[in-house]
């Protein structure tokens, strides 16, 4: 056994076990030695029963004792059969064997955290023989590895360290499973040591799973123990993760025994899947670098395949939809699976021609920019659908721009249309005469920066948000009374939107689609807004300001037609 770090005796004797044998019409045993129908449930049993401080009387003297007739007894209980180890972290809430009922308070299920070991100490009391002295707690994360706190085991020696996994209650060996012992080989510690007690798990739920826990952190030190408003203090076991798994790879620990995939984890489109079940919840937080939560498998984006469904050989490049949907439609369920938890930004109208804001491409050089489509997470390839890119070819921006971010609109001519596929389609135009109206909610996003100022941080993964529109009237007194002074005028190409706490586009988003519902439909959607600039980010009472589509469509509509773009890819049904 390796372990991984980041008393006195009192003889109680009980005068009244007569009492408890009279109740008894058979003869109490250990569980083990009484024949029982393995389709009965699981008896529930008394702690009190057979304890000193205890008035409650049971059929036996012990609670782990059963009244059994005599013609059920049996002598030499057969050997168990041999078990396997189960995919890590798998509790056992209503224990094994048996249930805790009246008596319980704080007690834990007899094995119903598998994972929960003892250490001892092997030390010569009073200069008799040696005892097994009580040290701390581990966990198990590996046959013959054990995890626990440095300051456990620092300054002692390995080998006069034994661990002790399935014990439970350690005033008798009478459980119906024993405990199993083994003598301590090597200590690996982190530099880091501190000064305490602990060593046991705290585990929480994997996430999409009701039985698979995983261990966050190691019980290291306090201030007390229970006092109203002071936690403790425990090791993060994220932020050691990769010492322990650098150890435990030299140690040629097989990782199938603390992830808890009981298959393999691979991309979704590696797992055979029926194409009528429902998409999968995810959950983003599993496998970034600042989150504890715990998957599967290690990135939100891989799946945990059964063996017989894994699909070897790459999937065959990707095929598109033979053409593209009606503009504007939304996929609201996403594609694939949906979420349970500096950059140019642009809207595509047509397969070869983006929509973007003037400031973020002018005096750039067209053949040095290049447009994505369809991403989504910048920091993988690993989504279900690629995303698509292609060089620009020519930059269209309008005649009218200045500094002032008046007539704030370029398009950007690809050098190859995208092809049509589920996460890359058309946005539509706003139809005729539509205007966005005051109060509406419409929305926009982006991977832009998270908050405002040099502690914001651009965002990985396509962000949404949800905001009203803002009548110009009121849109241009805020931005007075924010910074701008008396003198401020909105200009007629501007659009106003947001307004509300924390909720907004910022640095970064520029250039990002501001889209409003087509009246009369469920599911489509026009450009009302480019995002263009704002005072802040997600300050109340100051909305952002957009590029006002609407005024601006005979100039993008011209442009389009001398492209001979189709205007089918960008007029609403």
């Amino acid at each position: 056994m390796k372990l991984l770090v980041v008393g006195v005796l009192a003889v109680v004797w009980l005068d009244a076990l007569g009492v408890y044998a009279q109740v008894c019409t058979g003869r109490c045993v250990p569980r083990n030695n009484c024949q029982t129908d393995d389709d009965d449930p699981p008896p529930d049993v008394d702690l009190r029963v057979g304890q000193e401080d205890s008035e409650v009387i049971g059929n036996c003297s012990h609670y782990l004792d059963l009244c059994c007739p005599l013609d059920m007894i049996i002598e030499e209980p057969p050997p168990r059969q041999e078990e396997k180890f189960r995919p890590c972290g798998q509790r056992n809430p209503d224990g094994v064997g048996f249930r805790l009922g009246g008596g319980k308070v704080e007690e834990a299920e007899f094995g119903e955290f598998p994972w929960s070991l003892l250490v001892l100490e092997l030390q010569t009391l009073f200069d008799f023989e040696a005892k097994e002295v009580y040290v701390c707690v581990a966990s198990l994360v590996a046959p013959n590895v054990a995890l626990t706190v440095a300051h456990c085991v620092v300054n002692r020696t390995a080998t006069n360290l034994v661990v002790r996994a399935g014990e439970w209650d350690t005033r008798t060996e009478s459980e119906v499973l024993p405990y199993q012992t083994s003598p301590v080989k090597e200590i690996l510690k982190d530099a880091d040591v501190c000064s305490g007690d602990g060593g046991a798990a705290l585990v929480c739920s994997v996430a999409g799973s009701d039985t698979s826990y995983y261990q966050a952190g190691i019980v290291a030190w306090g201030i007390g123990c229970g006092d109203e408003n002071i936690p403790g203090v425990y090791v993060d076991v994220a932020n050691t993760r990769s010492w322990i798994v650098e150890n435990l790879n030299s140690l040629n620990v097989d990782p199938a025994f603390y992830t808890s995939c009981s298959g393999r984890c691979v991309r979704r489109d590696y797992c055979l899947t029926d194409e009528d079940d429902p998409a999968p919840d995810v959950d983003l937080r599993v496998g970034q670098k600042d989150s504890a939560v715990v998957g599967n498998c290690s990135h939100y984006l891989d799946l945990c395949c059964p063996p017989d469904l894994i699909i070897e050989e790459p999937h065959q490049p990707a095929t598109y939809d033979q053409q593209f949907s009606s503009c504007g439609k939304r996929n609201p369920n996403g594609v694939g699976f949906r979420l349970g938890e500096g950059k140019v930004e642009e809207a595509e109208f047509a397969p070869n021609v983006a929509l973007t804001v003037a400031h973020c491409v002018v005096n750039r050089t067209a053949t040095n920019l290049v447009v994505r489509a369809g991403e989504w997470d910048t920091r993988t390839e690993g989504e279900v659908l690629p995303y698509q890119t292609s060089p620009v070819k020519e930059v269209l921006v309008h005649e009218g721009y200045n500094k002032r971010h008046h007539n704030n609109v370029a398009l950007l001519v690809l050098q190859k249309p995208f092809q049509p596929a589920k996460n890359v389609q058309t946005v539509c135009l706003p139809p005729p005469g539509v205007r966005p109206a005051t109060g509406e909610e419409c929305i926009t996003g982006g991977w832009g920066k998270d908050r405002f100022g040099k502690d914001g941080v651009y965002q990985h993964i396509l962000k949404r948000v949800s905001l009203p529109i803002v009548d110009s009237g009121r849109c241009r007194e805020a931005m007075r009374k924010a910074r701008l002074g008396q003198k401020f005028k909105l200009h007629n190409t501007s659009l106003c939107a947001g307004g509300k706490k924390d909720a907004d586009v910022c640095s970064g988003d520029g250039g990002a689609a501001l889209v409003c519902p087509v009246y009369g439909s469920e599911n489509s959607y026009y450009q009302a807004g480019i995002v263009a600039w704002g005072i802040g980010c997600g300050d109340e009472n100051i909305p952002g300001v957009y590029v006002d589509v609407t005024v601006m469509l005979p100039w993008i509509v011209n442009k389009l037609n001398a492209l001979n773009v189709d205007p089918a890819f960008y007029t609403a049904n």
